[in-house]
């Protein structure tokens, strides 16, 4: 479980550890976290990002849950 982490740099550690993220509930999972990280987005260096599943990576950026690929 990865949380609590900027998007981009979520997006790159997770790209560059080979992690891929489980495509379960994302949206859901995502904007329940409002509850503990609040409404400070963009003001805020700890509000939410709003979901907006219209970016190419979308599903890296928001997702909680990565499961390790095997090595090659």
């Amino acid at each position: 479980f990865i949380d609590g982490v900027d998007p981009t740099l979520r997006t790159r550690l997770t790209e560059h550890c080979r992690l891929e993220p489980l495509d379960f509930e994302i949206e859901t999972i995502h904007n329940e976290a409002l509850v503990e990280r609040g409404f400070g987005y963009p003001n805020k260096h700890w509000g939410l990002e709003p979901f907006d599943n219209t970016r190419p990576d979308w599903k890296r950026r928001y997702a909680t849950i990565f499961l390790q690929q095997p090595p090659e």
